[in-house]
């Protein structure tokens, strides 16, 4: 979990789901895994999403960014072409 910014909009993990087209047991994945913050409300209360991390998880990576297209959403392939090409330099 993380700390977020006072103007932040918070939204409740079903609300993060939608917005991101997943389901909510995929968001509750991105907070475990540590790929998306959230912050807990109190000691055992509810999780929320702040709208600046959904942000942040969009950002294109390296490997989300390919020049190749058709390549993009198999990450291991682009991977491999990452290493081949800093082979090649």
């Amino acid at each position: 979990m993380s700390t977020a910014t006072a103007t932040d909009r918070f939204l409740t993990v079903q609300e993060a789901a939608t917005t991101l087209r997943l389901t909510p047991d995929t968001i509750y994945r991105l907070i475990h895994s540590g790929r998306l913050k959230a912050v807990r409300v109190g000691e055992r209360g509810p999780v929320r999403v702040p709208e600046s991390a959904l942000a942040a998880l969009l950002q294109p990576t390296s490997s989300a960014a390919h020049p190749d297209p058709s390549l993009r959403a198999d990450h291991r392939v682009c991977a491999a072409l990452d290493a081949d090409e800093e082979e090649d330099r």
